[in-house]
């Protein structure tokens, strides 16, 4: 499968392309959540935004 080939190289090209976007919008989510809250994030890639 395709995502199989290319999973190893995700973060690079994510962070990569992507960095500063990414960075903000953890900010912004990390400000929604509470330290005591459980947070379920399905089928979203690594996982990135709710785990910083």
């Amino acid at each position: 499968m395709f995502w199989d080939l290319v999973s190893n190289y995700y973060s690079v090209f994510e962070n990569l392309f992507n960095g500063k976007v990414n960075s903000e919008m953890c900010k912004h989510v990390a400000e929604k959540i509470d330290s005591n809250d459980d947070v379920l994030e399905c089928a979203c890639g690594t996982g990135m935004h709710s785990n910083p």
